[in-house]
């Protein structure tokens, strides 16, 4: 492969025209955090799992509702939410602000190592692709598990390569030890997976090069010791402070989740079913535009798809697309899966691809191409960003009327100005209801009649939220005992008379044979 370790011989993008595109771009994301409101199910339930961890003082175990413990993720996302919202407050910025700041961390990360291995081109290049790739740009700000994943396992790789490739004993030692910190932590942010998605590279990469004696240098007692300090602690007192969290967890969501398309113990979402092999579809539409440039420059120049599989006869290269290619095979086995689950390759997949890049401009085509090029990446770099920034105000606002409970659950705490009513879902209650009534949002499941009289003929003036399809199941007194304030979407919301009001001799009606 060609040698462009020296920056000089490399014609491309200017860096002060990178640097300013990045920024920008980033710059428009963060401005945009607060834009439009929480949107159900994944950001209104993780939103409000940290939300009672700041009103319970409880940050050990995570609850979706008070008294119902959250066994389904473990803790590092949360515990990031619920430092934003000490700090913060409660908002839609302060939700989506820590995903931001680990997206920011992860291009630090990838900018650092990549200016280690190879040079300061490489790097910006890395972190522009990787900045504006679809599913990056947009959960930047976005209330996910997964952006935690993503800042983890990209850390502990990037230690581990780092290492590989230190002169000094000394530095390949801390490395090697941010690669085992790196690795307690992925176990935090979304458990067991993410031990899979670091380790997998790295037995590959060792077998692929022949390279064990390099590992037997490594501090792998005391690196492993260091990883367990990180993330044993926390299953423990979960389990102690929460009985059966442990089964669930890792029987459930490790193995059931993984094997079983259509596993049923799942409390906290519904299965994903897809072919095998659909995480690469995915991967072509999350990583886009970018995926579909490399796919047209590999089929369009051979030379340059030589050099791309030259990449598994380097080193250091052959570690990244090791990397890329883990999450891609290991989720292909698995039917119950999500598009965010491609979030751990976009990383390696920059880096690839800005190798690509440079390598291209080395070409004996080089003035030529270094125009296209710089003209083709600029224009590129913006279409996610200018798609998504247009959405956020005049599309995604749209969806909130459907996938968020902000409108109706602020009207609820408008209108109660006594802060004595409870706003009821006479069905299953979507989470950023909880969120936005501040906690005092619950649901009656199945529509259990007798329980929606009780608290119909009870001393607090409550609310309801019954969706519109709902309507004719609702207890037909119910209706009598209750006028409508708005609709919101599908639902429509219900306030009871003044139980004052009530007549004295006033009985509940006596419930149907049938029920």
């Amino acid at each position: 492969m060609p040698n462009i370790k020296n920056d000089s011989l490399v014609q491309h993008p200017a860096p002060t025209f990178i640097l300013g595109l990045v920024a920008m771009i980033l710059l428009a994301r963060l401005l945009v955090l607060g834009a439009f409101p929480l949107m159900d199910p994944t950001e209104g339930r993780y939103a409000e799992i940290a939300r009672e961890m700041v009103t319970t003082g409880d940050w050990i175990v995570p609850h979706v509702e008070e008294g119902i413990p959250f066994w389904g993720k473990p803790p590092l996302m949360f515990w990031f939410l619920a430092s934003s919202y000490s700090v913060m407050g409660f908002s839609e910025y302060s939700s989506r602000f820590p995903s931001f700041l680990l997206s920011l961390l992860t291009l630090s990360v990838v900018y650092f190592l990549s200016r280690r291995i190879l040079n300061h081109s490489f790097a910006l290049m890395s972190i522009l692709f990787l900045s504006t790739m679809a599913l990056f740009y947009s959960y930047a700000g976005y209330v996910a598990v997964d952006t935690a994943l993503l800042f983890t396992v990209t850390f502990s790789l990037s230690g581990m390569l780092a290492s590989l490739v230190s002169d000094s004993n000394r530095s390949r030692l801390w490395c090697a030890y941010l690669f085992f910190f790196g690795l307690g932590l992925s176990l935090l942010a979304k458990g067991l997976v993410g031990a899979v998605l670091i380790l997998g590279p790295v037995f590959l990469w060792t077998w692929w090069n022949r390279e064990w004696k390099t590992h037997l240098n490594l501090p792998w007692i005391s690196g492993l010791i260091l990883a367990a300090l990180v993330a044993v602690p926390w299953h423990i007192v979960c389990e102690i402070e929460s009985p059966g969290f442990l089964n669930y967890y890792i029987v459930g969501e490790h193995w059931k989740r993984f094997t079983v398309s259509d596993w049923q113990g799942d409390r906290y979402g519904s299965p994903h079913q897809f072919p095998r092999g659909m995480i690469l579809i995915f991967f072509m539409v999350t990583a886009l535009p970018w995926s579909l440039v490399l796919l047209v420059t590999l089929l369009q120049r051979p030379p340059i798809r030589a050099i791309s599989r030259g990449m598994l006869g380097d080193r250091v290269f052959s570690f990244i697309v090791f990397w890329f290619l883990v999450p891609l095979a290991f989720f292909s086995i698995s039917r119950n899966i999500m598009f965010t689950y491609t979030l751990p390759c976009l990383p390696p997949f920059a880096m690839i691809l800005a190798r690509v890049f440079l390598i291209e401009a080395e070409t004996e085509h080089q003035d030529r191409l270094t125009t296209v090029s710089s003209n083709l990446i600029g224009g590129l770099a913006l279409v996610v960003p200018t798609v998504f920034l247009l959405s956020a105000y005049f599309v995604i606002p749209l969806l909130g009327e459907s996938r968020s409970q902000k409108e109706l659950a602020s009207r609820f705490i408008s209108l109660d100005f006594d802060q004595d009513a409870n706003l009821v879902y006479t069905d299953r209650m979507p989470l950023s209801g909880d969120f936005y009534s501040e906690g005092r949002a619950f649901d009656i499941p199945d529509e259990d009649r007798e329980t929606i009289l009780s608290h119909l003929t009870d001393l607090n003036q409550d609310y309801f939220a019954i969706e519109v399809g709902d309507l004719d199941t609702f207890p037909f007194e119910g209706l009598e005992l209750t006028t409508e304030v708005g609709r919101f979407g599908n639902y429509v919301l219900r306030r009871e008379f003044d139980p004052s009001d009530l007549p004295l001799d006033f009985e509940l009606p006596p419930s149907p044979k049938n029920h």
